[in-house]
């Protein structure tokens, strides 16, 4: 009897400590969001669909987030750009009032172009995602809160010029242009922004210099020097290990399906179930298709929702978090953001770039880090290319924005001038300035 006693005691130690080491890990998660960690664990795929946290997706190491912040306060702009360090300090700082004023917003409204420059150049805060993000995504995952809205945008900027807080949304591929009015005030928006570390900024819209006519109004111009790191490329497919493939296999839900296997003559390794297929091609990609209707219990990637049709911050959330999944797996620099969603009937295509240090890059064979493809239910098709980078401990020469902006003026009209990483598959990786953001379509 004193021997089972004693066996149940040891039982219960051990459960009491596994609850103390999850809860350890779940507290050191939430207080360090943006910690280098390799998320190796996999999402409950079990009824066919990935069921991540959404609300705090943004919080992730592959979360979406801006890549340059601007604060305005009495006219004196600060922030951070090309430096994603001082901009996830910054984010952290005031996500907190940003979600409030999320959550209490009222309807989208369509707006024009001189109500959001008017709400760019007066007080309050400025979001650049470097690509358009849906606006219920945004909801989701700071606010906890969704709806039915389409709306997407790269620039957001949460204004406190009124008495109240107003966002404004602005898409620069459409030329759309929205706002929503919330119900809080501009006072408390405003509190919060006091002693958050920042450095000098302005918009080009503000510079004095007839050189930065050429840039759109929301270029932001950093009274440092920029100086972004060298960068190198590897293909993480050639050192791929037997886990890390066991990995990918379950993450596109493959590893219970008992697929088929074979080697094509390029070296590329092909697994098939049923009308599934899972490529991993030896220059570095991962290629998925479902030629089904839908997923099933069994196989398949499903968007997970309480509703009939989904909506689309679920389908959004559902491609983040597989594309986060294959990021955790690459050993490296860098993050992940959203270049653009395109929506076509029932389907939309959501890309995905990477960048390093908020600078983005186009990468080799692709441009794009990932493509994936959501039908009305379920992932139809994902394409992402598992290069991995590494920041050296050297910085690039780059040519001022002064002098970036002078280069690109010819009389017709402003330029969305940015820096990017343009692998070509040289050793050492420079950034350099480019007109206008990723390329819509990359080598397939």
């Amino acid at each position: 009897m004193s021997t089972t006693k004693e066996r149940i005691k040891t039982v219960l130690i051990c459960v009491l400590l596994l609850g103390m080491v999850y809860l350890t890990y779940a507290v050191w998660f939430f207080d360090s969001p943006f910690g280098e960690f390799n998320f190796s664990g996999i999402l409950n795929a079990a009824s066919g669909g990935f069921v991540s946290g959404g609300a705090g997706g943004d919080l992730d190491r592959f979360g979406i987030r801006p890549l340059a912040i601007a604060i305005t306060q009495d006219g004196v702009t600060q922030g951070a750009v090309y430096d994603q360090n001082a901009c996830d300090e910054i984010y952290k700082k005031l996500r907190p009032q940003i979600a409030t004023v999320l959550r209490r917003g009222k309807d989208i409204r369509v707006s024009t172009e001189e109500t959001f420059s008017a709400a760019l150049l007066g007080d309050g805060v400025f979001f650049d995602y470097r690509g358009n993000v849906p606006y219920e995504a945004l909801k989701l995952w700071l606010s906890e809160t969704s709806g039915n809205e389409t709306v997407c945008g790269r620039y957001f900027v949460f204004s406190t010029t009124g008495r109240t807080v107003t966002i404004h949304i602005k898409n620069p591929e459409t030329n759309k242009v929205y706002r929503v009015e919330t119900s809080v005030s501009s006072g408390s928006l405003s509190e919060s922004l006091k002693d958050v570390p920042a450095n000098s900024l302005s918009f080009a819209a503000k510079r004095e210099e007839k050189e930065f006519l050429a840039a759109t109004d929301e270029m932001l111009v950093s009274s440092n020097r920029i100086s972004p790191a060298l960068i190198s490329s590897y293909n993480t497919l050639a050192t791929f290990t037997a886990d890390t493939t066991a990995a990918c296999l379950e993450i596109f839900r493959f590893s219970g399906a008992a697929p088929s296997h074979y080697s094509e003559k390029d070296g590329t390794e092909v697994y098939v179930a049923d009308m599934v297929t899972l490529r991993l091609l030896p220059e570095g990609i991962v290629s998925y298709t479902d030629n089904r209707e839908s997923a099933d219990e069994t196989l398949g990637i499903e968007v997970v929702s309480d509703v009939e049709i989904p909506s689309l911050s679920e389908k959004c959330e559902t491609a983040r978090s597989l594309v986060a999944l294959l990021a955790s797996r690459i050993s490296g620099s860098g993050g992940i953001y959203l270049s653009s969603v395109t929506t076509d009937g029932d389907e939309v295509e959501f890309v995905f770039g990477r960048h390093i240090g908020g600078v983005p890059v186009d990468m080799k064979n692709t441009v794009c880090f990932a493509r994936v493809l959501v039908k009305e239910k379920s992932v139809g098709e994902a394409r992402i290319n598992l290069l991995g980078y590494e920041a050296s401990g050297q910085t690039a020469d780059v040519l001022p924005e002064l002098l970036a902006s002078a280069a690109v003026q010819d009389g017709k009209g402003k330029k969305d001038l940015n820096l990017r990483y343009k692998d070509t598959g040289a050793a050492s990786i420079a950034p350099s300035w480019f007109i206008g953001g990723m390329q819509k379509k990359g080598a397939q």
